[in-house]
């Protein structure tokens, strides 16, 4: 009796501890939107969705209860001039599995990071309860370089060229002939309301020669330089990009 009464005990210690409350948050970039934040969860296979509380950097801000909203909801936030739009679902008739999709639309630059929490809670009598956060970073890695000529109508021994890069925050463009750093001539930056990235631009007046123009974009985060694929431009062979470097070496090796 004692070997069947542990061999059943056993049993339900695996059994309960494979149908405990869990709860899973994620969060990435989608181009052309901004930042989208999962929260998903499973509930003990014998409990059912009391509520979802959701908080912005320790502050609630909404309670999704089933028994008031129903299976389905939606609601919409301002925040700082962009808008958090929040979309839960539950998966079954008791909402043991389900979750909520946060949708941070952008339409200003983003001021900072956030620290979003999901917290989960099953029915009563037990009230089991689960507690995740998360933090979007408001960061998206610079593009690769991309340059181009800017027609002068002057003579061809000198050139403009316009270096462009996008990315959250707006990347940094930095200029080098052989390996010696130069100065740019004109740069900016702009808010690009479809990419909802910054685009930046760098001018700079290139004298043919046989070094190589190298355009790099960089941001730094946190005292740590991130860099992007850099562009180069050959005055001699008028290559442009990286792009066009793996082309013309894809011929040269065709034509031998």
């Amino acid at each position: 009796m004692r070997m069947g009464t542990k061999i059943i005990l056993l049993m339900s210690v695996v059994w309960i501890g494979s149908s405990a409350t869990k709860v899973e948050i994620t969060t990435g970039w989608k181009p052309e939107l901004g930042f989208v934040t999962e929260c998903s969860w499973t509930l003990y296979s014998n409990d059912s969705l009391q509520s979802v509380r959701l908080y912005n950097n320790e502050q609630q801000f909404m309670i999704y209860r089933p028994e008031n909203n129903g299976r389905e909801h939606m609601q919409t936030f301002p925040l700082n001039e962009n808008f958090l739009e929040v979309h839960c679902v539950e998966n079954d008739d008791r909402g043991v599995t389900g979750k909520c999709i946060l949708t941070l639309e952008l339409f200003k630059p983003p001021v900072a990071d956030l620290t979003i929490a999901c917290e989960v809670s099953g029915e009563r009598p037990m009230f089991r309860m689960l507690k995740k956060d998360i933090i979007v970073s408001t960061f998206v890695p610079p593009t690769e370089a991309v340059i181009n000529v800017v027609p002068t109508g002057q003579s061809a021994q000198s050139v403009i060229l316009n270096c462009t890069s996008t990315g959250l925050p707006a990347p940094s463009l930095s200029w080098t002939v052989g390996d010696q750093k130069v100065p740019h001539d004109f740069s900016g930056v702009v808010w690009n309301k479809t990419s909802k990235l910054w685009h930046s631009w760098s001018l700079f007046s290139y004298s043919e020669s046989t070094s190589e123009a190298t355009c790099t974009p960089e941001v730094n985060m946190d005292g740590q330089l991130v860099k992007a694929l850099a562009a180069m431009y050959s005055g001699a062979s008028r290559v442009v990009g990286i792009k066009g470097v793996i082309i013309s070496i894809l011929l040269a090796m065709l034509l031998r």
